[in-house]
């Protein structure tokens, strides 16, 4: 899975964006959008950044479970709740953090699953441990938004879908149980096609 990228003045010609999209399955977006994505990404930090876009970057809320790539001149000034790399770091050192946090954190808006289990609502702390299936579900609602329900029964649920089995309603049913006990907002409905989608809701 690549991790969306952007930092303010930073360019698709940039040394840095080449190095980062050939080197770690980073893709790069313009500084506008970044507020658009919800999953994994990466936020750049230069030295040079003003007071003003660095609020506007760490107060927006999509941006809380963001892995930060930022200069040492900033370590004062950036909230200890965001994943911070400080640069200049050798390339090594970079190389797993980011690997780390790529593994540790799989979220959609402000709620993530954590490596141990736990799904989590960062707004609020509130969390709740999940089952391996049920895991396994929530983790790929959170990277495809939209499932076809015989892909979860076949690859995650390991059943035929020619079986007539109530066995994925239950699953569901414990898990939007799960996200209302986080307050997260977030529910499971059916759409076309004989497919599921997670929405938040509030």
């Amino acid at each position: 899975m690549k991790i969306n990228f952007s930092a303010k003045d930073l360019t698709k010609s940039d040394k840095i964006t080449t190095f980062l999209e050939k080197n770690f399955n980073f893709n790069f977006i313009e500084m506008e959008k970044p507020y658009e994505f919800n999953d994994l990404k990466l936020i750049i930090l230069q030295k040079n950044i003003s007071k003003n876009d660095l609020t506007n970057i760490l107060e927006n809320p999509n941006n809380q479970n963001s892995q930060v790539f930022a200069h040492k001149s900033l370590q004062d000034i950036i909230p200890s709740s965001y994943n911070v790399i400080f640069y200049p770091t050798n390339i090594s050192t970079f190389q797993k953090l980011i690997k780390k946090y790529k593994e540790t954190n799989i979220s959609y808006k402000d709620i993530y699953l954590s490596q141990d289990s736990f799904l989590i609502n960062s707004n609020n702390q509130k969390k709740i441990y999940v089952t391996e299936k049920e895991f396994e579900i929530i983790k790929i609602f959170f990277k495809n938004k939209v499932i076809k329900k015989d892909y979860i029964q076949e690859k995650i649920l390991n059943l035929q879908k020619i079986v007539d089995t109530k066995s994925l309603d239950s699953h569901l049913t414990r898990i939007r149980n799960k996200f209302l006990t986080i307050d997260s907002g977030l529910n499971i409905s059916s759409v076309k096609n004989d497919s599921l989608e997670i929405k938040k809701l509030i």
